[in-house]
């Protein structure tokens, strides 16, 4: 994806998310034009009835002051909480953010590949999901959990 794409997420209970996204995409483009992926994850991704907020992962060659982000979004003024984390594509991330990012993901902007999925994770693990527990035998580094 090399524009910024709208994700259909009207479950999440806003009117017209995906438009906001693509909003916000296009605005952090235009602050930062050294961005080379925008990822939409967390519960607003894998249960949108339940979210409280939107989580948006920016990898960015030259990471600008954070505050930069921060003002983009709050000059689209979104009817919802927006968390941005922005990093660098060499960032060394926790173990238990990249799963969280892999486990329920959109791409807005992006190709792909800077999804930090380059870690070696075991390749069995056990997680849990609405109150039951769960055994992953799968290659989380093949595909998301969910």
């Amino acid at each position: 994806m090399s524009d910024c794409e709208s994700v259909d997420m009207n479950n999440f209970g806003v009117k017209d998310l995906g438009m906001w996204l693509k909003k916000i995409c296009e605005k952090l483009l235009k602050y930062d034009p050294d961005i080379v992926e925008i990822i939409q994850f967390g519960s607003s991704v894998y249960a949108p009835e339940y979210a409280r907020d939107v989580d948006i992962l920016v990898i960015t060659r030259r990471p600008k002051d954070y505050n930069v982000c921060l003002d983009a979004v709050d000059e689209i003024s979104p009817s919802f909480n927006i968390d941005v984390i922005v990093v660098e594509p060499t960032k060394e991330l926790k173990e238990n953010f990249i799963r969280g990012v892999l486990g329920a993901f959109n791409m807005l902007y992006g190709s792909g590949e800077y999804i930090p999925s380059s870690h070696t994770f075991p390749d069995k693990f056990s997680y849990t999901f609405d109150g039951h527990l769960y055994e992953d035998t799968t290659n989380i580094n093949s595909y998301a959990l969910l």
